[in-house]
């Protein structure tokens, strides 16, 4: 008499002997799960073969690749532009030009306190860069001497009168480094003829660069008739050549996050040496120091750094663990809650192999995320390091936000990768039901019940404790 087996004892027997053509048959499962699961997994209840799993992981590292590299082919990043060679003075009779690794940083000799800036290959950054002391009466510098010119440091005093009275002495200070963008600091050191009010030390920078960063827009320098106000606690800006930051090729980027928050005016100037439309950075009330950098910045594709490469073995090992986690432990639970129904079937080593071909849909899921990353706007990111600094990462959050949170590839991103519920969950719940009951024997609503006792067990621990 021929012996008679339960559905659950199937999968067993599949796994002691497996003929080399279903050996072969086991890795279209994993796309016949997608298109035709009813018969897929009363197929694979005969033959659950981990063959067929090794597709499916190899499959979702390949997509999670395409997916990384969408993405990152849509983001910009803004770099220093720089060559491997020190600084280097060059001194001549009416300029000292320093040539660096993130430009060159000129000072003319009858206005040392005044900078020029321009890129390695001369293209013009900074028209003029100078520091004044704003004060409640006006003060004139007079004097000017450079005290110190060296390869790695320049440094040049001017005295601060007030009518025929000497009231300061006003210190501007650049240090220059191989492989760090040049600091400059300033220093006001009174006299004891100084009897003024209030006063703050003002940075006013002319750059052909005109358009002012503000997330993804940007404000035009040169629309404003007046030096008018912009924005106020501030510790960096950036200037571009166009009223999208993310149309920029270069940019000039200022920072002075070591010394603090600043004010910033800017429009049309003519009392300066130059006249144009101006950025003005005005520093603390009553602050007699500063401390600022000035670079040059080139935005590159993210697929042309290091970091891109040098993430791919960690963001695969990831993604492995990650697959392999949730596959055993959404195994676990489905089981658990099985046994607790009273459903019978194979052992647990068995249904390891009918949830895993269920895991098929993250392959869409991923497949779907490329897509549509493809689809993205080019985002750049005004940031002068990457990973950026803490004090980046809201600025960087927000541009992508603005830049690519209204397109309707976004949106439809959000239904298919929201954290703890999104149509692909759904759709593995679906999967897991049939799943069940091609491994159990179980009547179909008992397989939907099994499923969703499960997957909320599932939501609740993604949810509380990040499973």
């Amino acid at each position: 008499m021929t012996k008679l087996t339960s559905p659950g004892e199937q999968p067993e027997q599949g796994m002691r002997k497996l003929p080399k053509h279903q050996a072969l048959k086991a890795l279209v499962y994993p796309f016949k799960v997608i298109v035709s699961p009813f018969n897929a997994f009363k197929e694979i209840a005969q033959n659950p073969d981990f063959k067929g799993l090794g597709l499916i992981v190899g499959l979702i590292l390949l997509t999670t690749m395409s997916v990384y590299y969408t993405q990152s082919s849509k983001v910009f990043l803004s770099v220093s532009e720089r060559q491997p060679i020190s600084p280097k003075l060059y001194t001549y009779v009416d300029a000292y030009v320093y040539v660096t690794a993130f430009g060159n940083y000129t000072f003319q000799s009858s206005q040392p306190y005044a900078m020029n800036y321009t890129f390695i290959d001369k293209t013009p950054l900074i028209g003029n860069s100078l520091f004044l002391v704003n004060a409640t009466e006006l003060l004139t510098p007079t004097e000017p001497m450079v005290t110190v010119a060296n390869d790695t440091f320049y440094q040049t005093n001017v005295k601060l009168n007030q009518s025929t009275r000497n009231v300061g002495n006003f210190t501007l200070t650049i240090k220059f480094y191989s492989n760090t963008t040049p600091t400059i600091t300033t220093l006001l050191t009174k006299t004891a003829q100084w009897d003024l009010g209030n006063f703050t030390i003002n940075w006013f920078i002319l750059s052909p660069y005109t358009y002012l960063a503000n997330v993804s827009t940007a404000i035009d320098l040169a629309s404003k008739a007046t030096l008018s106000f912009l924005k106020t606690n501030v510790s960096r800006a950036e200037l571009g050549n166009t009223a999208s930051p993310n149309n920029w090729m270069r940019s000039i980027f200022f920072d002075w996050s070591d010394h603090g928050n600043a004010t910033l005016y800017g429009g049309n100037y003519a009392r300066l040496m130059d006249s144009g439309p101006w950025l003005e950075v005005v520093f603390d009330v009553n602050g007699t120091q500063t401390k600022s950098k000035a670079v040059g910045l080139t935005y590159s594709s993210f697929l042309s750094t290091s970091l891109f490469i040098d993430s791919i073995p960690i963001l695969l090992m990831e993604a492995a663990f990650a697959f392999s986690f949730s596959w055993l432990i959404y195994t676990g639970i489905l089981l658990l809650v099985m046994r607790a129904f009273g459903g019978r079937g194979g052992s647990w080593r068995s249904f390891i192999v009918f949830v895993g071909y269920a895991f098929s849909v993250n392959i869409i899921q991923l497949a779907i995320g490329a897509i549509l990353f493809a689809t993205f706007p080019e985002v750049h990111l005004q940031v002068a390091s990457w990973p950026p600094a803490q004090q980046d990462v809201a600025t960087v959050n927000l541009n992508l936000s603005e830049t690519w949170g209204p397109t309707p590839s976004y949106k439809a991103l959000t239904y298919v990768t929201l954290p703890y519920l999104n149509i692909i969950d759904v759709w593995l719940l679906m999967l897991n039901a049939i799943a069940v009951r091609a491994f159990s024997g179980a009547e179909w609503r008992k397989a939907f019940m099994i499923s969703t006792t499960a997957f909320l067990i599932r939501f609740l621990l993604r949810l509380f404790i990040g499973l």
